[in-house]
């Protein structure tokens, strides 16, 4: 017995190139920076644990080319993994992250979105 997969509605396929695209931009401006700035090192020294959530973050980014769960897995955690720090650091909690860094959460449930949508019409 073969069983067909159905492909996602065409919205999904819409939303997860608009997540791809604005995903690509954002590791693509945070790129130049780091190659116009140099790579900061010493922000891992004095501040390693917001480097790893922000990687984590730009990591979900590159990866929502490939899977859409691991996007979104990646770049919520990552984000929420920010913002806990800050608030930590900032004793209170955080309530501006910055004008991108703010976008980045909406990226992330875009693509858990696509894949809540796509994981329904498999079955």
């Amino acid at each position: 017995m073969i069983i067909m997969k159905k492909n996602p509605p065409s919205h999904v396929i819409a939303l997860r190139w608009y997540a791809r695209i604005t995903g690509s931009l954002f590791f693509l401006i945070f790129a130049i920076f780091f190659w116009e700035d140099g790579l900061p090192l010493y922000i891992f020294a004095i501040d390693p644990f917001h480097m790893i959530a922000l990687s984590t973050t730009l990591m979900g980014f590159l990866l929502g080319w490939k899977s859409d769960f691991w996007a979104w897995s990646l770049i919520l955690g990552g984000t929420l993994a920010d913002w806990i720090i800050v608030s930590i650091q900032q004793g209170e909690i955080a309530t501006h992250m910055g004008p991108m860094v703010s976008f980045f959460p909406l990226v992330g449930f875009m693509y858990w979105y696509c894949w809540w949508r796509s994981k329904r019409t498999q079955t």
